[in-house]
Parts: C-alpha cells; sequence; structure tokens
C-alpha cells in the first residue's frame, strides 16, 4: 500500500507491504535507480507473503524515470543528507509500526543494473 513518510518537513511517498498475518519481521527495501516502479512493489508484495513487514521509501521525491541516462542524472543530483534522513525516518516509521516485530530490521539495496 502506499503511504507517506515525513522527512525533514517534506512529505515522500514510500511503499508498505504486509503479511496476511498482519505482523512480521521488518525488511527496510532501497531501490538504487527505479524508485517505487511495479516491477518493485510486486517484489515487496511476494516477500509480504513470505511473511515480512516491508517498507521502501521513495528516495527521489517522485517521478518516474525511464532510461538509464535519466536516472543516472537523477542520482547524480540527488541530496545525499535528504536520502540519509529519509533512511532513517523509513527506519523509524517501520521500528514504530505495531506490525513489525522486535527492533531489528533486515536491509537490502536493491541494484538492477
Amino acid at each position: 500500500m502506499d503511504i507517506k513518510l515525513e522527512v525533514n518537513g517534506a512529505s515522500i511517498a514510500a511503499y508498505l507491504a504486509l503479511p496476511s498475518s498482519e505482523k512480521g519481521l521488518g525488511i527496510l527495501l532501497i531501490q538504487t535507480w527505479w524508485d517505487l516502479i511495479p516491477f518493485f512493489s510486486d517484489l515487496y508484495n511476494r516477500l509480504a507473503q513470505k511473511g515480512f513487514v516491508v517498507q521502501a521509501p521513495d528516495l527521489n521525491k517522485g517521478g518516474l524515470v525511464l532510461t538509464i541516462e535519466d536516472t543516472e542524472a537523477r542520482m547524480n543530483s540527488r541530496d545525499s543528507h535528504f536520502k540519509g534522513d529519509a533512511i532513517m525516518s523509513a527506519k523509524d516509521f517501520l521500528l514504530s509500526d505495531p506490525a513489525c516485530l522486535g527492533q531489528k530490521l533486515g536491509k537490502d539495496n536493491l541494484c538492477t543494473n
């Protein structure tokens, strides 16, 4: 499901996938390039079907790029401090979600290039 996270006074999009049990171990997934495209939403939902609570923030503040060149340009212009703050906000949100069991998260950086 689409959710919003607060980061430095701004709202960013994120995706949250819950298991059918509505509780599970948390996984924070960071997309290297493509952000919240349907391919990744399907992956998050498949992980949730395996019993995980999965969250993925949109580190590029919205929009969809379709070429490698546009994605590289976006990544090179991205504010690394904002990116770090967004990841920390996503972590805090996930750990505070009652669906997430425990106080530790799995993390993965998804890279498709």
